[in-house]
C-alpha cells in the first residue's frame, strides 16, 4: 500500500489522520506528523549564466525554482527561454 501527497505550494508542520478501512468494514486510525520542508541546496558552480548544484535529497523530477536576493529586493531567476523552474533529476 502507498499513499501518495501534495505536490504543496507552501511550508508546514502539522498532525494527520490517517484512516484505513478492510474488506469487512473494520476501520483503523493513526494520527501522525506530517511536515512539508525545502530540501537544502548547495551551489556548486555559476558558469555562463548556469548553476549547478545539488541538493540533500535524491528527489527524481521535483520542480526547482531559484531567486536571487540583492539590494532588499528578491527576484526569481528564469532561463532563457522564460522558464522558472527545472525539474530535478536522480544524477
Amino acid at each position: 500500500m502507498s499513499i501518495d501527497f501534495g505536490p504543496y505550494d507552501e511550508i508546514f508542520e502539522r498532525n494527520i489522520i490517517i484512516a484505513i478501512e478492510d474488506d469487512n468494514g473494520n476501520v483503523g486510525e493513526k494520527e501522525i506528523g506530517f511536515e512539508v520542508y525545502p530540501p537544502d541546496p548547495s551551489i556548486e558552480d555559476i558558469r555562463d549564466n548556469t548553476i549547478s548544484g545539488a541538493i540533500d535529497e535524491t528527489l527524481l523530477d521535483e520542480p526547482v525554482r531559484l531567486y536571487r536576493y540583492r539590494g532588499g529586493l528578491i527576484q526569481k531567476l528564469q532561463s532563457e527561454d522564460g522558464n522558472d523552474v527545472v525539474q530535478t533529476d536522480s544524477v
